[in-house]
């Protein structure tokens, strides 16, 4: 029983000491690794949408691919959005981020914060001469080509086919929420009920309108 006993106990004081040590590790590293991630999420924010001088976190359902939306802010005014956005690509999710401007309504840009895309292929979404491709692009959905792109066609990285896809379908999704947004806010929606009644209102009262009208002229009638 003592050869059993006294090796568990080991195991277990080994293991106890172990998980201290991991905790200890985590606490000192947690808040400089935070720190970092926070700096380098604003610096991608500013970089992206270089007009705003604040970001404020909305609060927004997430839907689809989009995990965050961040207001961007100048003098109080809103002058535009960064999304942050989690598609699926060939090696997992890719994290990235879309700019988008609310007075020029352009695309502002994009990066990609992480991926696990195949080096030398997807991995290539990372480079200046892709992402750059999406700077001052029209709010629009644009299409993926495999080559000779026309007006908002995106053409495939050779042999990434899926990663492209993926970058350019959360582009889009980003420019939807961008409209369906602007719309709400230039004509906010109104229940159906009330324009129905609205229009019947009116009519009842084109109505009446020409009701009147006719007895006016009966009546005229009758006194000659």
């Amino acid at each position: 029983m003592k050869h059993i006993i006294k090796p568990a106990l080991s195991l277990f004081v080994v293991a106890a000491i172990a998980a201290v040590s991991l905790g200890f590790v985590y606490e000192i590293t947690h808040e400089p690794i935070e720190a970092r991630r926070r700096l380098t999420q604003e610096r991608m924010l500013r970089e992206i949408l270089a007009a705003a001088s604040d970001f404020t976190e909305m609060s927004v359902e997430a839907s689809g691919s989009i995990v965050r939306v961040f207001e961007g802010l100048a003098g109080g005014e809103t002058v535009g959005y960064v999304l942050e956005l989690a598609p699926i690509g060939y090696g997992g999710a890719i994290n990235m981020m879309v700019g988008i401007s609310a007075t020029d309504s352009v695309v502002t840009g994009m990066r990609v914060l992480r991926h696990n895309e195949t080096p030398g292929f997807g991995a290539v979404i990372t480079r200046e001469s892709f992402f750059r491709r999406f700077d001052g692009l029209n709010l629009v959905p644009l299409i993926v080509v495999r080559s000779s792109p026309r007006e908002n066609e995106f053409q495939a990285i050779t042999s990434s086919t899926i990663t492209t896809r993926a970058v350019v379908d959360a582009v889009n999704e980003a420019i939807e929420w961008y409209n369906r947004r602007r719309a709400a806010i230039l004509l906010p929606a109104r229940p159906l009920d009330t324009d129905i009644e609205q229009l019947r209102m009116q009519v009842n009262e084109a109505w009446q309108a020409i009701q009147e009208v006719m007895q006016s002229v009966q009546m005229e009638e009758a006194q000659q």
